[in-house]
């Protein structure tokens, strides 16, 4: 073989290796760009803090003498799994399979519950749906409901919700308070709370029935926080020396919607439960007091006099 043609097969060879080591960067480029993709965006996620609780100082001698009731937890997880599920009716079948679960795992009886019609779960708002499910939890365990949604502890709540959106961070004291701290800092509660309870839930990616999956999870999905979600829910009894009989605390719930921690169409949820203090109006306006007349005379020495008084709004307060 000559010179020449030693040569010519020699940079045959070379063409073909070459040709081959380039096939192999292409191959790991294409290997590490779908490994990045991946990364970025992963099937949708969900994400639940450590719930908070708290009991007033002011108060607390008063909740160490209530005989607290203890409530069994599942043996474990029922996990309701992404899905496209978005209806009443979806709702209704996947809190029915949890409780049967449970039944089974615990020995217990707890009844089906029965949602009410798609229309009418529809005009409900965020706030109402969850009350309603909670409610519908603590009732069906014997538990006292609670009263209703307040407005300043909604309001709380929603403040909190955007926060943590906003700055893209989950935790109960990302604004550098606590649940209680933030609730003592609205005017129209101040101090006259007896107990607080915090639950968080973001669900990233695109999730259908957020509100409805929130409680769920508290309720039927939470071993990894030692159940302390469904705790909160579940507290019991609070201390009812305020509002109507029958019924105990009041919840505050916040949904903010938006982009969160690089997710488009994420949903963060705060549940606070609140129990307030004796003195508390319930939220309604105290009314007023009107006397018939702007003095009364009366003899020293006898004499009676009429007194004729007039409330105006309200049931309490003058």
């Amino acid at each position: 073989m000559t010179i020449r043609e030693t040569t010519a097969l020699f940079l045959k060879y070379k063409k073909r290796h070459l040709i081959l080591l380039i096939s192999i960067c292409m191959l790991l480029w294409m290997v590490c760009f779908i490994s990045q993709a991946t990364a970025a965006n992963p099937n949708p996620t969900v994400k639940m803090e450590s719930p908070a609780s708290t009991v007033n100082p002011q108060w607390l001698d008063q909740y160490q003498l209530l005989p607290l009731a203890v409530y069994p937890d599942p043996g474990a997880d029922i996990e309701w799994p992404y899905s496209s599920e978005n209806s009443a009716a979806d709702v209704q079948t996947r809190f029915n399979a949890a409780r049967t679960a449970e039944n089974a795992q615990l020995g217990t009886s707890i009844p089906m519950m029965a949602l009410p019609s798609q229309s009418t779960w529809n005009s409900l708002g965020d706030g109402e749906k969850a009350l309603w499910l909670i409610n519908r939890e603590r009732i069906d365990r014997g538990i006292l409901p609670f009263e209703g949604l307040e407005p300043n502890v909604t309001s709380v709540a929603q403040y909190y919700a955007q926060y943590l959106l906003d700055h893209n961070v989950f935790s109960h004291t990302a604004d550098g308070r606590s649940p209680s701290q933030r609730l003592s800092a609205n005017p129209n509660i101040g101090s006259c709370w007896e107990w607080v309870g915090e639950n968080l839930a973001a669900f990233m990616g695109g999730w259908n029935l957020p509100i409805e999956r929130s409680v769920y999870n508290w309720m039927y999905d939470d071993s990894g926080s030692s159940w302390g979600h469904r705790h909160i829910m579940l507290t019991s009894p609070l201390n009812n020396n305020s509002g109507s009989l029958g019924n105990e605390g009041f919840l505050g719930i916040g949904i903010a919607s938006g982009t969160f921690q690089g997710w488009p169409n994420s949903d963060i949820v705060v549940m606070d439960a609140f129990d307030p203090c004796a003195l508390w109006e319930d939220g309604e306006e105290s009314g007023s007091l009107q006397f018939s007349l702007s003095t009364y005379n009366v003899n020293e020495n006898g004499g009676t006099a009429t007194i004729t008084v007039t409330r105006t709004g309200g049931s309490s307060g003058a």
